[in-house]
């Protein structure tokens, strides 16, 4: 994970532990969140779509087929474009990008490493 490497630069003096069980809890919680959303998501919105005679039948039903299980192909289609612009926009966010200039690796003094419990 990204974050292992940064954070502990980033967060010298805070406590770890706790942020890291933020980050954590947000990654799981979305995780089940998004299982809890696809099903029906799926069955209720896309499915119908990509039916022979639902709205999207015509454009995208042309490209990706239409009929049973076309609705779930769709989404997983659209999450993978998704996926593709989360990174490009990453790339282009200046923030992302000039994280190993604006926090270089900090240098810890060996009276520090054994207050913190950092070893190395």
């Amino acid at each position: 994970m990204l974050s292992l490497e940064i954070y502990p630069n980033i967060l010298m003096h805070l406590p770890w532990g706790r942020v890291f069980a933020f980050t954590q809890m947000i990654v799981a919680g979305s995780g089940i969140l998004a299982f809890v959303i696809a099903g029906p998501l799926a069955d209720h919105v896309f499915e119908p779509m990509l039916a022979s005679d639902g709205v999207l039948a015509d454009s995208v039903g042309s490209v990706i087929g239409v009929g049973p299980g076309r609705g779930i192909a769709f989404m997983l289609i659209l999450s993978g474009c998704l996926i593709q612009l989360t990174c490009a926009l990453g790339y282009f966010y200046r923030g992302v990008r000039s994280l190993e200039s604006d926090y270089p690796d900090v240098e810890r003094s060996e009276d520090a490493n054994c207050r913190t419990g950092v070893i190395g």
